[in-house]
Order: C-alpha cells, then structure tokens, then sequence
C-alpha cells in the first residue's frame, strides 16, 4: 500500500522491493499441445518491507558565528571547507587597545586591593609611631606659628603707635598750609606760594614722619604673615590627629563598606574588559567544517554580525517525516538504504537514530518525523545538503516462492496455479503475497522452487492476478 503526501517534497509509503538480486520471472515457450505455451519458473527468494521518504543531509549542528565587541578585523585563520577542532582560533579583531584596557583595569584593582588590605589590617607599631610623630609636628608647628603670632601682635601695636600720632601731625600741617596759602591769595591776586617757607617746610616735614610711620607699620605686618597662616596649621593638626585615632581604633563599618565597593567596581571593570578583549576573537566551539566566510582581513565589523559558520558534520543524518498508519512499523536501529540523487544508483548505509514521541501535522495529514543516521567508514561523499531517496527496512521475509504474477489465475475466491508437469498441467491452489518487480509472493505446501508454472492467455476464461495488486491495497 503506498501512501502520498500530497503537496509536500515527502512521500512516504510501505512497498516490497527484493533485497538480493530478483530475477526476473523466468518465461519460457515450451509446446502445449498444438500452439506454443509461455511458462515461468517457481524461485525462492528474500523480501523486503520498506518504509520510504525523501530527505535532504544535515549536519548534527550549525553555528553562526560573530564577534561579541566591534572593531578592526586583523586576521583570518580559515577559508570554507576547512576542518577546524574545537578551540582552534578561527578570527580575531585588532586588540592593541583592547590589552591596554585590560592592563589599566588590572592597576586599578590592584590599588583599591591595596587600600582595603590597609584599612582592614591592625596597625603595626612603626605606622602608630610614625603617625603620633606627625601630630607631634604639626602640633609643635602650630605653636610655633602661635608663638610667632603673640610676638608679631606686640610689634605691629609697637611699630604702628605713632601711626594715627604722625597722621594727625600730617593733616594739621596741610591745613596749616592750606590757610597760608588762601591768605596770601587774599593779599595778593598775584600771589604764589612758597615751597620753602614755615607753612611749606612744616607741611614736608609731616609727610615725612608720616611715610616712615606707614613704613615701620607695614614691615611689622608682613612679618607677621610670613609666620605661616593658624588656621592651615589647625587643620593639620586636626587631620593627624585623626590618623592616629583610626589606627588605634580601626575602620569604622561605613569605611570598610565603601572600600569595598571600590574594589568590587574595580573588579567588575576588569572583568568587563577581560570580556571585551575575549569577545574580539573567534574560536571554534566544537570540531567540525567551516561552511562559510563572510567577512575579509582590514574590514570594520560590527558587534553580533555573522562572520563565520561552522558545521559540526560527525554524524550526517537525514529527517523525514512517516505517516501517522505506518510509524507502527518503525524501531529504532533499523537499517536503512540511502540513494543520493547526486549520485545515482549508489547506495549508502544508514540506521533510523530516533523517532518522534509527537506527531506534526502538516496539511492535514499527521506524520512523525524521523531521523536516519548516515553509517560512519563509507567511501561514498556525503555532503552537507545533498538530497536523497530512503528505504527503511521494516521487514524481510527470508526464501519465499514468488512467481511471475501473470501465472497467477483466480476462479471466483480462489488463486491457484497451473503446473507442468509429464502428463499435462496441474492446478494447485496457492494463497499470494506482496509483490517485488513482477513477481508474486505464494504460498502452498505442494510447490517448491525450480518448477514450472503456465502463463494462460488473456482469452482464458480464469481470472489472472494483475502484476500491480498489492495485497489488501487498494
């Protein structure tokens, strides 16, 4: 019974094909009484069941390979068809950057490490000695700028005493010198003032005085500025003080929280750029044959983009998919001939690998697809993508009588045969079987191999078995 999917590249169906070389029905003409008689040869031979489909050849895997990062492609290892194994290096992006990245991110953590290490371990005795030696020199430099600071005070207040005493000297004189001079205008229209007289030399001699007080007052000021500024020293001291008191006390929760964070966003950059300098090159992830190159040496490739596709070809297979009525007939390991359409007639040994549990449904007819494994120590060139015809063996019946199907008479319900024998021909009552190219399947306890049965003409009055019945087929 052969079954077709309609609309679809699989058909699928049960036939009886010879697995041994068939001869063909063996016809010969033998006189019959006046005419010539055509006869055939009663033969033995082993039958076959199949299920059939076709299928194209896959590989176990394929993978499309890209570059996790963007960037410059510097190299490229492989060309298609060669064969690669698993971590074998196939590209890689220019990563000049990329290591400096790495190197920078590496210092980084190696510092936060370094102060977390410090902040977390007791103080030894030389850092307690060193910093109670800083506060004691901050300390000793406050006092002295202090010290400093009183001396300078009295010096200012001496040296600018006669400041305010020298101002108001100044000031009279130059409004002594102001009326001498408005009193002479008052005299004398043409009057002009004189430099050298009381008015004039009282006047110079106030501005004199004057400019040396400033001076003194001045000096005693800047003096006391060079002294250092009190309140940078404070904060020094401040600040040393506050070194001793953590190393004598320790960390506080809040600091070693915060130092570790630190560390742990140095950690997180490294490994970012650790990844980033990994994502720059391609390696293959599992032995097999490089199926496609699509990018060239100098190009600037974008992250995610398909560069290389690799097949893992170790075990070639085909699926097909077996309607739903025969599936039953399916096991796991049963043998399998592969006729590839590149080839012709050469067959090719494979083993059914795997039966779906589930059924699809495809154009309203249930199927299950089914996998063939090709067998491994073939000479024959199976490649990826080649389609092919498939014959799973479901069963075989081993030395059957089979006879040319034209020998096969019917009279009502019955199937018989006409044997010949010395005397004449003998009818013998025969059940058929499947059919394997022209010939019938019979089955009776009186016939054996090697005997000879009469092909009847079309005009007899029995009914002959067509050789394109199948059994229960319709």
């Amino acid at each position: 019974m052969k079954r077709f999917l309609i609309g679809t590249a699989i058909v699928v169906g049960v036939i009886a094909a010879a697995l041994f070389v068939l001869q063909p029905a063996l016809s010969s003409n033998a006189a019959a009484g006046a005419g010539n008689q055509e006869t055939a040869i009663i033969q033995r031979i082993n039958l076959d069941t199949l299920v059939s489909g076709t299928g194209v050849v896959e590989a176990e895997k394929v993978v499309n390979l890209t570059f996790g990062i963007g960037g410059n492609l510097e190299e490229i290892q492989v060309d298609v068809g060669d064969t690669v194994q698993s971590g074998d290096l196939l590209a890689q992006l220019d990563t000049a950057n990329l290591l400096l990245q790495v190197d920078s991110a590496r210092e980084a953590l190696a510092i936060e490490q370094a102060n977390y290490e410090s902040l977390t371990s007791d103080p030894t005795q030389a850092q307690i000695t060193q910093a109670e030696a800083s506060l004691a020199s901050a300390m000793a430099r406050l006092a002295d700028i202090e010290a400093g600071l009183n001396i300078a005070s009295n010096q200012i207040t001496t040296s600018c005493a006669d400041l305010d005493t020298a101002q108001t000297a100044y000031d009279n004189a130059q409004d002594a010198w102001e009326d001498y001079v408005l009193a002479g205008y008052e005299m004398d229209a043409t009057f002009l003032p004189d430099d050298e007289s009381a008015a004039g030399n009282a006047l110079d001699d106030a501005q004199s005085r004057l400019d040396k007080a400033l001076a003194t007052c001045d000096t005693a000021e800047t003096n006391a500025q060079d002294l250092g500024d009190r309140a940078s020293a404070q904060a020094t001291v401040a600040q040393a003080q506050a070194v001793l008191d953590e190393l004598l006390s320790g960390p506080t929760d809040e600091q070693i929280t915060r130092q570790s964070a630190l560390v742990m966003q140095r950690q997180i950059a490294l490994q970012q750029a650790e990844n980033n300098l990994a994502d720059a090159s391609l390696y293959a992830p599992f032995s097999g044959i490089v199926t496609d190159v699509r990018v060239t040496e100098g190009e600037q490739v974008g992250a995610n983009t398909v560069a290389i596709i690799i097949a893992d070809d170790s075990q070639l297979h085909f699926m097909i998919d077996v309607d739903e009525q025969d599936v039953f007939a399916l096991n796991e390991g049963q043998p399998a001939r592969i006729t590839l359409s590149a080839l012709g007639d050469t067959l090719v040994e494979g083993v059914v690998e795997r039966i779906a549990p589930s059924a699809s449904l495809n154009q309203g007819i249930t199927t299950y697809p089914v996998r063939i494994n090709v067998l491994e120590g073939q000479s024959v060139p199976v490649r990826i993508g080649m389609t092919a015809d498939i014959e799973i063996v479901t069963g075989r019946e081993e030395n059957v009588l089979a006879v040319d199907s034209r020998a096969i008479l019917r009279d009502g319900n019955e199937e018989y045969v006409l044997v010949s024998t010395s005397l004449g021909s003998q009818r013998v009552a025969v059940q058929t079987g499947d059919l394997a190219n022209g010939l019938t399947v019979i089955y009776a306890d009186t016939l054996k191999d090697g005997q000879t049965v009469l092909i009847e003409d079309q005009t007899t009055s029995t009914t002959r078995i067509g050789a394109g019945l199948l059994r229960g087929g319709n």
